[in-house]
């Protein structure tokens, strides 16, 4: 009888404390790719509106998160904007180290003609979380599918005017498929983001 009063004290006393620091708690950051999804768009909102600024600070939050083109002959985005901001009148300022992940998402940026596709194949860490996400720019409308290394489909969206995600804990390191097909009746821009 004792025992069973004091747990009713303790949890009395305790729960009320766990419910206000869950409370209080910041709410969990964007992770890397939603956060490097979000810096393209804002630098591509940036550019359209010339404002040196914003671009200055979209290209900052690339570089802070290690994001890189995909392919040697990529664009260097965080370079390229930070140059047009400057441009533009914008001051460039020191950003501050980030630690963590030894390389940050990586991006692609293309466009399709109508009906084209884009393959590309990515190993992927087995038993890690693995995604990719695609931002159709423009109201582009885009089909993405991940197929594994048996060729089975893990994942297929589509995206309209804005952004999907495909996430999947492979078992094994292999490589996988990852296509991009343009379902819009116009050549089309977009974003492919991955990590």
């Amino acid at each position: 009888m004792a025992r069973a009063m004091k747990e009713d004290v303790v949890r009395a006393l305790l729960l009320p404390s766990i419910v206000l620091l869950l409370a209080a708690a910041p709410a969990t950051p964007p992770d890397a790719i939603e956060a490097a999804t979000a810096a393209l768009v804002a630098g591509d909102a940036a550019l359209a509106r010339h404002d040196g600024p914003a671009l200055l600070a979209a290209a900052g939050q690339l570089s802070r998160l290690r994001a890189h083109a995909e392919d040697a002959a990529g664009d260097d985005l965080v370079r390229r904007w930070q140059e047009q901001a400057q441009a533009w009148g914008a001051h460039l300022r020191p950003q501050p180290v980030w630690r963590g992940r030894l390389s940050g998402p990586g991006y692609r940026q293309l466009v399709l003609a109508p009906g084209e596709q884009f393959q590309t194949r990515q190993v992927f860490a087995g038993g890690h979380g693995a995604r990719v996400a695609l931002v159709a720019l423009a109201g582009g409308r885009f089909r993405l599918t991940i197929t594994g290394g048996d060729a089975s489909r893990l994942c297929q969206r589509e995206a309209r005017g804005g952004q999907v995600a495909c996430a999947w804990t492979p078992l094994f390191s292999e490589p996988h498929q990852i296509t991009v097909e343009n379902a819009e009746a116009a050549p089309s821009r977009f974003y492919l983001v991955t990590d």
